[in-house]
């Protein structure tokens, strides 16, 4: 029995140890990975930054994915911020966040909710419906690739060359400078002089267009 409980004694020095290391490690690998989620599906909009930005009431940053509004002092920067506060400010959305900026706020695909006290939709939601979606088909954001999105820009590029075919929102403005818009093209540089980035091919085309106002 002696034997036995001395033998105990030195497997537990021995292992003991990296077992209690191991345990360690693994609590703080799950709590990286729940701290890295967003929390929860949804919340409740108390501010709108911009076009494809907000605040909810718990702190919640919010970063629209996939698509880029254009900035304070741009063209259609007023109206992009102007439908995306109609739709959310004050309201319930549910999101599905796919990543995290440099700036921490949640890149996310998000969507009007009925409420607080309303069920969530069960499955993931069409792409069509989302807020993001919205912003493009009616021109007022145009795509943004990045890693994370991947599957959700073959749909968000037909919405924008549905809005380019249609001159909605910017796209009017850009036709306007330009004569035509086609592909799959950008704007960029808007305050000075902007340019029209267009991907799609082995070589990216820029055009240059005249200032806004001229």
């Amino acid at each position: 029995m002696t034997d036995r409980n001395a033998g105990s004694r030195r497997g537990w020095k021995r292992w003991g140890p990296r077992l209690c290391g191991f345990a360690v490690l693994a609590s703080l690998v799950l709590w990286t990975a729940l701290s890295a989620r967003a929390p929860g599906r949804r919340c409740r909009v108390t501010r709108v930054w911009d076009g494809d930005s907000v605040r909810c009431r718990n702190g919640l940053e919010i970063r629209y994915a996939a698509v880029d509004a254009p900035e304070r002092g741009e063209p259609y920067a007023d109206r992009a911020r102007r439908f995306n506060r109609d739709r959310v400010l004050g309201r319930w959305i549910e999101y599905r966040a796919v990543g995290r900026d440099r700036y921490r706020r949640w890149i996310a695909f998000v969507y009007p909710a009925a409420g607080e006290g309303s069920n969530p939709p069960a499955g993931k939601l069409p792409l069509e419906d989302s807020l993001n979606a919205r912003l493009v088909r009616n021109g007022l954001a145009w795509v943004y690739p990045h890693a994370d999105v991947r599957d959700e820009i073959p749909v968000l590029l037909r919405l924008q060359r549905e809005a380019m075919r249609h001159r909605r929102g910017l796209w009017r403005w850009v036709a306007a400078l330009s004569g035509q818009v086609r592909g799959t093209c950008a704007p960029a540089v808007f305050t000075r002089r902007p340019v029209l980035r267009c991907r799609g091919s082995p070589r990216a085309i820029g055009k240059t267009f005249p200032p806004l106002g001229t």
